[in-house]
Formats: C-alpha cells, sequence, structure tokens
C-alpha cells in the first residue's frame, strides 16, 4: 500500500467498527480495507482475547474474597469487625504505588526497543480504542458471572483434608498461574513480532498505525512536559470518575455474593446469584461503546451511567425487599461496569504524545485502583444485614462521579474555546518543540495525537513531516467532549 492509496483529506466518517463518527484516515483501496480489517480481528484474537482472558480469572481472583466468606473463611480463619475488609485491601497498596512509575519505565524501554526494531509498540489507531477498551472491561463483568457458580460448584467437594473455600483458592489459584504460564508464548510485544500475522498484514498494521502517529509512537517520554501533564486538572477530573464508579464494580465483585447471603439465601445459592448482576454489568459494558455515538458525546454517555448508579443506590437504601434489592444491585452493576467501559475511552480520547499518554494512563488506572480500596470499607459485618453505609456510599460515588464529568466537560469546552480565542503560532517554533507540546485533536488531524491547537498559519503535515502554511487557519483541533 502506496502513499496514493490512502486519503489525505481524512473525511469525518464513521470508524471501521462502525462504532465512533470520529474522522480517520479512510483507505481508498477496498481490497486493501478489507485485508487492514482481517489484520486487526487477528490482534483481537491473539491480543485482546488472550488478555480478557487473563482478566477474568483476574477478576474471579479477586471476587474469591467474598465468595469464600460466605462460605466460612471468617469463621475459620478467626477473623471479626473490620479483619476482612482489610484483607480485601490488601492487594491494592503496591498496586497503586508503583503504577504511574511502571508505565513510564514501560513506556521508555519498550520505546527504546521498537525504535531499534524500527517497529510499532501500539497495536490500534485511536478511532478503535474505546471499543476495544470496552470489550477488554468486561473481563470484570464476566468474572463475576462465571465466578459465582464455579465457586457454587466447588463447595460441593467432599475432602475432610480442606474447607471448601480453601478448594475454591486453590483451584481457581492454578488455572490462573497456568494460563499466566501460557501468556508467555501467545503475546508479542508489537505487530511485527506477532505470531499469527502474516508479513503484508504487519506491514499494513505498521502504515496504519504510521498514519495514526507519525513516528509510529516511538517518541520517548519528554521529562520537560511531564510536570505539566501530572498538574493537569483534566488529567485528575477524569480519573476521578474512574474512581467513583470502581465503588460500584468492586461492590458487586468482592460484597454481593454477602449482601445477598445477608438476605436469607445459603451459601452456595448467594454465590451463583452473584452471575445475575454480573450479566448486567456485562450488558452495560457492552452497550458503553455505542454511548458516545447515542449520545453525542462521552459526557452525556458518563451522565447516564451515573444516574443508574444513583438510582440503584436509592433503591437498596430505601427498601427491605430482598426482590428490589437484587434487581438493584443489576442497576449497580449496569450502570458501574458500564462507566468503567466509558471512561477509559474518554480519557484515550484526549491525550497525545506518549508523555501525556503515560500519565493519563496511569492516573487513571490508580485512581480506579484506590477507589476499589476505598470500597473495601464500606461493607462491614456491623452493618449488616442492610449495609445502609455502604449503600449510601455508592450513592456518594455516583453523585460525585457525575458532578465530576460536569467539571470535566466545562474545562474542555474551555479549551477548545481557547483554542479558537487565543491562536497558537507555531511558525517560530523548532520541530522539536511541536512534537513536545503534545496535544491531542479529534477534528482535524483524524484523531492523532500529533494534531496541535490552532497551529497560526501552519499546519504539521504527515506527509513532509515538517510545518507547512495551512489553507484555513481559523480550524481547531477540540478535545473530546
Amino acid at each position: 500500500m502506496d502513499d496514493k492509496q490512502i486519503a489525505s483529506s481524512h473525511p469525518k466518517v464513521d470508524s471501521p467498527d462502525g462504532v465512533s463518527d470520529k474522522p480517520y484516515a479512510r483507505i481508498v483501496d477496498n481490497d486493501t480495507d478489507k485485508r487492514l480489517r482481517w489484520a486487526f480481528r487477528k490482534v483481537d484474537a491473539t491480543l485482546i482475547l488472550v488478555l480478557l482472558l487473563a482478566n477474568v480469572l483476574n477478576s474471579m481472583d479477586r471476587s474469591n474474597l467474598g465468595l469464600s466468606k460466605v462460605a466460612g473463611l471468617e469463621k475459620d480463619t478467626g477473623m471479626h469487625g473490620s479483619d476482612f475488609n482489610i484483607v480485601v485491601s490488601l492487594m491494592y497498596p503496591t498496586y497503586l504505588l508503583f503504577m504511574l512509575p511502571s508505565n513510564l519505565v514501560l513506556r521508555k524501554v519498550v520505546g527504546r526497543h521498537a525504535r531499534r526494531t524500527n517497529a510499532d509498540h501500539l497495536w490500534y489507531p485511536h478511532e478503535l480504542v474505546t471499543s476495544r477498551i470496552s470489550f477488554f472491561f468486561s473481563s470484570f463483568a464476566i468474572g463475576a458471572i462465571v465466578g459465582g457458580p464455579i465457586a457454587s460448584g466447588i463447595m460441593n467437594i467432599d475432602n475432610p483434608r480442606f474447607k471448601s473455600w480453601q478448594w475454591i483458592f486453590f483451584i481457581e489459584g492454578i488455572l490462573t498461574a497456568g494460563f499466566g504460564c501460557i501468556m508467555y508464548f501467545l503475546l508479542a510485544d508489537y505487530p511485527e513480532k506477532s505470531w499469527l500475522l502474516n508479513t503484508s498484514e504487519k506491514m499494513l498494521l505498521k502504515q496504519r498505525m504510521a498514519q495514526d502517529q507519525m513516528d509510529g509512537g516511538h517518541r520517548p517520554i519528554d521529562k520537560s512536559r511531564l510536570l505539566v501533564h501530572v498538574r493537569d486538572p483534566l488529567i485528575y477530573a477524569q480519573a476521578l470518575i474512574f474512581y467513583c464508579v470502581n465503588f460500584g464494580s468492586n461492590t458487586i465483585l468482592t460484597f454481593s455474593a454477602i449482601i445477598v447471603n445477608q438476605m436469607g439465601y445459603s451459601p452456595s445459592a448467594s454465590q451463583a446469584m452473584q452471575a445475575i448482576p454480573g450479566l448486567c454489568g456485562f450488558i452495560g459494558i457492552l452497550l458503553s461503546r455505542y454511548y458516545p455515538k447515542w449520545f453525542g458525546s462521552h459526557y452525556a454517555g458518563a451522565l447516564f451511567v451515573s444516574g443508574w448508579i444513583i438510582t440503584a443506590s436509592v433503591i437498596l437504601l430505601a427498601t427491605t425487599s430482598n426482590g428490589a434489592r437484587i434487581f438493584a444491585l443489576c442497576l449497580l452493576a449496569f450502570g458501574s461496569f458500564g462507566a468503567g467501559g466509558i471512561g477509559p475511552g474518554w480519557v484515550m480520547s484526549n491525550v497525545g504524545g506518549p508523555t501525556r499518554s503515560a500519565v493519563s494512563g496511569a492516573l487513571n488506572v490508580s485512581f480506579g485502583g484506590l477507589g476499589a480500596l476505598s470500597a473495601s470499607y464500606i461493607y462491614q459485618n456491623h452493618d449488616a444485614p442492610r449495609y445502609l453505609f455502604g449503600h449510601g456510599m455508592n450513592l456518594f460515588a455516583g453523585l460525585l462521579a457525575a458532578i465530576t464529568a460536569t467539571v470535566a466537560y466545562l474545562i474542555i469546552r474551555r479549551r477548545n474555546k481557547q483554542k479558537v480565542t487565543e491562536p497558537l503560532d507555531i511558525s517560530h517554533m523548532t520541530d522539536r518543540k511541536i512534537l513536545s507540546l503534545e496535544c491531542c485533536g479529534t477534528v482535524e488531524g483524524a484523531w492523532d495525537p500529533l494534531s496541535l491547537p490552532v497551529l497560526g498559519r501552519y499546519r504539521w503535515s504527515h506527509k513532509t513531516g515538517r510545518r507547512v502554511r495551512r489553507a484555513d487557519p481559523t480550524r481547531s483541533c477540540d478535545l473530546s467532549p
């Protein structure tokens, strides 16, 4: 595929998977377009599917604590008071501590290696990211769907050597460790090392990714911009949304079986019934990929899912009916897991360049882990069986998510307006300085991380790799609301 086969105008059309109305570089040749679609499907099978299965096992392991509590873990180990909540929270401190440094180090190490081999370690262009993120995050809901019934079945093992809850950890732990070893042979660092793609498909993906980011994403972390991005309130506003929605998702994964058990259901039935809200969460997260298109923006989608979290929490606080409370858990899962799909997509829509991308991704996941850590303490034994404090905290989290989404939206609107009223002239800048700006764009530049806010009388050309005079200096590269 040569340069003539790629349209340079970047018209505003639907993306290849039909879920985004953002602009992207249209492949003119139909045969090439079909081969590119097929290549991305192979990437889905070897990257997203493998990571999804790994995260399903991770989700099952996280939910095992709650499933084991109803099977006698707390009684057999002599826990009392808030001991169980402390145990639940122990998995998060190191997770939070090393998230940002590991992202920065990974980007630096992989970037260097990728430059040596002239390969691209980014697998998807920006317009395909949201749908893949939604699919990947559905693994948490899948873990809730299958984890409960599996634990219920394991409880039927009759062996005096081990308790039933011990069998849950033993069997599912072996599955996780075994699949982790298999992943080493299945995953590739980047498309050119993929064992499933042929030479033509590897080259096709490399060229497609070169359209999305001029140098294939091989730019190193810009230390001079790191502090600027770390202080950006927009990054924290969007990360705080992820913090809030993790209250609800952690409630489903860790505490839903406990809540149902306190309604009077048997341990085995409580474990199996975790699949019901898990299924609702799975539906919610799959639908979340369409919210920006259906509602016109990520912001409106964020308000929509926050509304379900708020509604579910009010029902849980207001009634003692078992049926109504189980229904409310389903609504909570639908909203929380749906928000988990739309939130990262919104973040990725507004990152540009390796430094901002690393900071945004790390803070987003870290805040999510901090939300799960906080949620570890909201359902305690002394609040059973109503758990009013826990449900109240989920209500607070839903309201805070809606407020924070509004703040993020207002920041984006103000910045987009500033790009028109206060244009940035790059005619006097060096090429290195232009690249260091790392501003994302979603109108001109086709979701190009190198697109810049109103470049005066110039724009950045992918074809020449230099500044060129722009036809319309009034057009801007807007952030995605």
